[in-house]
């Protein structure tokens, strides 16, 4: 689990977009969105993702501020948007997630 300090915006966080076998999904004219919500309830927040390695199947988002101002975990899954309108998400039937912690707490 990817874990930051409150304000942190660095490390991106970054994914591989990839099949049940481990073949990555090519992503060539394709959009990324990252959506996640705290744990335990809330409403989802939407943010761009940039597609890094498009035949690769990679993704990274980099974290604004806002994003980690909240202490707490968070969910998260990334869905992409092919070029005809077609859609996945990704992990497939489940989520991710990352903590937002307080050093000092």
């Amino acid at each position: 689990m990817l874990s930051l300090n409150v304000g942190d915006t660095k490390p991106p966080l970054s994914a591989k977009i990839a099949r049940a076998d481990g073949t990555p999904v090519d992503l060539t004219g394709a959009t990324a969105q990252l959506v996640y919500w705290p744990l335990y309830g809330g409403e989802p927040v939407y943010r761009s993702m940039t597609v890094t390695d498009a035949p690769a199947g990679k993704v990274t988002y980099q974290w604004i501020a806002g994003d980690t101002a909240a202490v707490g975990r968070f969910v998260f899954f990334v869905k992409i948007t092919f070029s005809g309108g077609s859609s996945l998400s990704a992990p497939s039937g489940t989520t991710e997630s990352f903590r937002v912690v307080d050093p000092f707490a």
